[in-house]
């Protein structure tokens, strides 16, 4: 039953691309076309749980690619265009070497290990890839490692970027780490997002682990964002209070940071991140607590603010679990000057039984980035892992699980 659902939600989807392809989805006066070809990563999203299919990065005129299981592609971006047949190139690479942890190279969902109360934790489709960022000739690769025997935390690889072998050394490991032994190991809520910011610093987005305190524990580097220093590799807490911060943005020219955050059922949350402020996480959430997170502890307010905590500057109450944020150039469409992009994974279900996910969520914020004043949605039909824009081809591609394919967006004009 679970085959014929994602099949039928496969060609959902398909039949949504032609109608792209056809007439165009109009969105906010924006006539969007949508197509994808198919890449050579081994499908691992099986009903929304698995390792990432991928995560993308431009380097010298090349979208680089890397699977969850840290397989490294290139390719030129003209070949993502529907008339073109996607070539591309392998990075040979020492992760083999530096990861040395089975479950990072699963695929077949093998790796279980039980927690003290029993529940199964599958670290096969846990433990991979979360995140890449290229910049000043460095790749930096963040994925979940094993700190120690079955003690997890996330942590950034680094290589000076070339398209022939990566040497990859350690850039950032932290000495904390959580063991999916122990009670309420979610190893999706990691984060993994990483930014280049001001003064020379990367900004890396870490999860609570489903272990909700920790995100208020000044002693330990989960629920955090975190400042490192590119050159002593020093790092400090940016802010604090997240529980799955999955998509990450620096606003260059207003010199504003954005963060996306998966709430618990509901609280799916947008972010205006401000250096040294608590965003709540456990205390104050517009979520509330479900399935195997049943605790205790849960969230004793919605209303941030009033608590001594950052508002969000936008929430949902039906989750679409939202991902990567990334702003719509001004020569994309004229009508979404001063846009931004969010993607998202399945999500929750609505009223009418259908995700509120599998989509690209369009939101314009205040001029203060305090507040959305304004929400679109663009339904896709796939998972949507991440999201990149391309000068080359005036539009965005997408990173699709369900089908193991990175998709292009472009305004139908």
């Amino acid at each position: 039953i679970k085959d014929l659902k994602e099949q039928a939600e496969l060609n959902r989807s398909s039949l949504n691309l032609l109608n792209s392809q056809i007439n165009g989805i109009k969105v906010n006066n924006t006539n969007f076309i949508i197509t994808k070809k198919k890449i050579p990563f081994t499908k691992t999203v099986n009903y929304g749980d698995g390792k990432p299919v991928s995560y993308m990065a431009e380097f010298f005129d090349n979208i680089v690619f890397v699977s969850g299981y840290g397989k490294i592609l290139f390719s030129k971006p003209d070949n993502f265009l529907p008339n073109k047949t996607l070539t591309y190139g392998e990075i040979e690479n020492n992760l083999r070497k530096k990861i040395k942890d089975n479950a990072f190279w699963d695929l077949s969902s093998s790796i279980i290990v039980k927690d003290k109360t029993g529940w199964k934790n599958n670290l096969s489709n846990g433990v991979s890839v979360k995140g890449i960022l290229i910049h000043d000739g460095t790749i930096y690769l963040s994925y979940l490692r094993e700190i120690k025997e079955r003690c997890y935390a996330t942590s950034i690889l680094s290589a000076k970027m070339n398209f022939s072998y990566l040497e990859f050394n350690d850039f950032y490991v932290p000495k904390d780490c959580i063991s999916p032994l122990d009670t309420e190991f979610l190893p999706h809520a990691a984060g993994g997002r990483m930014v280049v910011y001001k003064n020379n610093k990367i900004l890396l987005t870490v999860g609570d682990f489903s272990h909700f305190m920790i995100a208020q524990d000044d002693n330990l580097n989960f629920g955090k964002i975190i400042s490192i220093d590119i050159k002593t590799k020093k790092y400090s807490f940016f802010s604090k209070g997240h529980r799955n911060p999955q998509g990450l943005l620096y606003v260059e020219d207003r010199d504003i940071i954005l963060s996306t955050e998966h709430g618990p059922k509901g609280g799916d949350e947008i972010n205006k991140i401000i250096e040294n402020q608590n965003y709540g996480w456990p205390i104050a959430s517009y979520g509330i607590i479900f399935g195997h997170e049943i605790k205790k502890l849960g969230p004793t307010f919605e209303e941030h603010a009033p608590n001594g905590f950052k508002e969000p500057s936008y929430y949902w109450e039906i989750n679409p679990g939202i991902g990567q944020i990334i702003e719509v150039p001004n020569n994309f469409s004229e009508n979404l000057k001063n846009h931004f992009f969010i993607t998202s994974l399945s999500g929750s279900l609505d009223k009418d039984n259908q995700h509120k996910g599998k989509s690209l969520y369009i939101a314009k914020f205040t001029d203060d980035f305090e507040k959305v004043i304004s929400m679109e949605r663009l339904f896709i039909g796939e998972r949507i892992r991440d999201i990149i824009y391309s000068d080359e081809l005036n539009g965005f591609l997408i990173a699709m699980e369900n089908s193991s394919s990175i998709g292009l967006v472009r305004n139908k004009k």
